[in-house]
């Protein structure tokens, strides 16, 4: 594919947002066919307009979190781990839908020094419903 092609595909936003028109995704990400091999088209463009892409490096939407854009201006190569970081800051509520404040949350950290944060709302619930069926 050449930069003429997938600019035909490419719907500009009034955010300058790049949406790739074709539907292909994979987990949520737009996809592309490039001389017979799958590619996400973010990294595609980011590649023939910006740059390499290093192999310890993934690409970051630091402008928009969306994972539908493939303009390669809003995303930035960063490691797995500072991209779970960012990801994990931004997450404000447990799946739940409950908030995290400091009332509601506390860090459970585990044998390997990992940690991450637990709903105390959802915990409780678990716990009651774990004694109910083992009482």
């Amino acid at each position: 594919m050449d930069k003429d092609t997938f600019l035909q595909r490419v719907v500009v936003q009034p955010n300058g947002c790049w949406y790739y028109t074709f539907k292909a995704r994979s987990h949520g990400y737009p996809v592309l066919s490039d001389e017979g091999v799958k590619v996400l088209c973010t990294h595609w463009a980011y590649q023939e307009w910006v740059g390499p892409i290093y192999d310890d490096m993934v690409l970051d939407h630091v402008v928009c979190d969306d994972r539908e854009c493939v303009n390669p201006w809003h995303v930035q190569p960063t490691t797995r781990g500072e991209n779970s970081r960012r990801a994990y800051a931004k997450q404000t509520h447990c799946r739940n839908g409950h908030e995290f404040t400091p009332d509601n949350t506390y860090i459970q950290t585990h044998s390997d020094g990992t940690k991450n944060r637990k709903c105390r709302t959802c915990h409780r619930a678990q716990m009651k419903k774990y004694r109910t069926k083992h009482d």
